[in-house]
């Protein structure tokens, strides 16, 4: 479960919806220059995430560093995955599902279980030959204002590999999608408003970075980028300004590299942004202007429960 799904849940939000506001920042309406076209626009927010870190890399912004894709990869390779007669998932006990966008977890009956998508030798080796071309193609990209047809194309099979990483229940089939003209041709469209120079670190960028036990308790939560002291999340949508749901998002980030710490990383974070990718603009907020430094405790604690803050606690108690 992702930190956003944490936070959105019947569980959490009625804790911390009150903890985070907007009354003093600027979160007016921005125009869309780029409008959606194409279908499965999720698909292509996830492919201008990985064009956006390698063009960072591309203008010697930011450093290669370990992508999803590859953890995607590596799980689609070894995949043997059971299901029962209705077509959900089985995982120990239980079968998951997916109803109106919503995962449920049920009790499973013992009967009718049978194994589904095993990938063989054949594919593998096609899927492996295509994350390695699209890598390569990457690899060689330039600090241009626009995009090829084929890096377009490289970053929407990364993509695909990515969603078996974050995904229980991504459908096999998925990983060998290509996209369609239509789709090049938006993400090349979104690649050309992006405003370089507003990225550009004083000291340094982190590319996926983590929040060492911090992502553990929250399913392997990890942010887009984090420039110098400014935690920043990506968004291909059509919603017009930043919404109250990212700033929640945003402080959750923050909270966990206050509290965990963040991987590689010993800048402290002031700052928090979103980068409306279909405005072409990146809106920054100073985090103390978004939550009271008085609320963090209060929204640590209804992310990863009392009983954890309670461990430490003990555990750093004097003997």
């Amino acid at each position: 479960m992702s930190l956003t799904s944490i936070i959105n849940c019947k569980y959490t939000l009625p804790k911390i919806k009150h903890l985070v506001s907007k009354e003093n920042v600027n979160t007016d309406t921005q125009n869309l220059i780029i409008k959606p076209k194409c279908q499965n626009r999720q698909w292509l927010g996830v492919a201008f995430d990985y064009i956006l870190r390698f063009g960072l890399i591309a203008r010697g912004y930011a450093e290669e560093s370990n992508i999803i894709a590859q953890k995607g990869l590596n799980r689609l390779m070894h995949l043997e995955r059971l299901k029962d007669r209705k077509g959900n998932a089985v995982y120990g006990n239980n079968t998951i599902s997916r109803v109106r966008g919503k995962i449920v977890i049920k009790e499973r009956s013992p009967l009718f279980i049978h194994r589904s998508h095993i990938v063989d030798n054949a594919t593998n080796s096609i899927l492996i030959e295509r994350y390695i071309n699209s890598l390569l193609t990457l690899h060689q990209l330039q600090p241009s204002p626009t995009l090829s047809a084929k890096e377009a194309k490289a970053v929407f099979v990364l993509s695909n590999f990515d969603k078996f990483y974050r995904d229980i229940l991504a459908d096999f089939g998925d990983s060998l999608d290509m996209p369609t003209k239509e789709q090049i041709r938006e993400l090349q469209e979104l690649y050309k408003v992006i405003p370089w120079h507003d990225f550009k670190p004083k000291n340094s960028i982190i590319l996926n970075p983590t929040f060492n036990k911090g992502s553990e308790l929250i399913g392997g939560a990890d942010c887009d980028l984090i420039v110098d002291d400014c935690i920043v999340e990506i968004k291909t949508v059509q919603t017009k300004s930043v919404s109250i749901r990212d700033l929640r998002q945003l402080c959750g980030y923050y909270i966990l590299a206050k509290e965990f710490g963040i991987s590689n990383y010993s800048s402290n974070i002031n700052n928090i942004a979103v980068y409306h990718s279909r405005s072409g603009i990146l809106s920054k907020y100073s985090v103390k202007d978004v939550l009271n430094p008085k609320h963090e405790k209060e929204f640590l604690v209804a992310l990863v429960g009392k009983n954890y803050l309670s461990d430490v606690k003990e555990i750093k108690l004097p003997i």
